[in-house]
């Protein structure tokens, strides 16, 4: 059987080092098994972070260059500029993902 030791230290002075401590205290059952399931989880949702962010940039350009493709219309001077549409068009995929 392998077995790494890592030590890990708490440094009660700071808010975080003092919650993180309290947390760890009231865990019924290993500690140990606590941590192991907290930094695999922690890592998982960095994971899907990323994942879910390049997605969005690949939507987007898909969107762009659909949309860049398409035949220019001359518009009236009171339409949003390509600025505008590209931040509108990035704020409304934010919502919807």
């Amino acid at each position: 059987m392998t077995i790494r030791y890592q030590k890990l230290r708490f440094n009660l002075d700071k808010e975080r080092g003092q919650e993180a401590w309290n947390i760890l205290q009231s865990v019924p059952g290993s500690r140990n098994a606590y941590i192991l399931d907290a930094v695999c989880a922690y890592a998982r949702q960095l994971t899907q972070e990323e994942a879910c962010a390049a997605f969005r940039q690949q939507i987007l350009g898909v969107i762009r260059a659909e949309l860049s493709s398409q035949p220019v219309k001359p518009q009236p001077k009171d339409v949003a500029s390509a600025d505008e549409d590209d931040t509108a068009l990035d704020n409304f995929l934010e919502s919807a993902f």
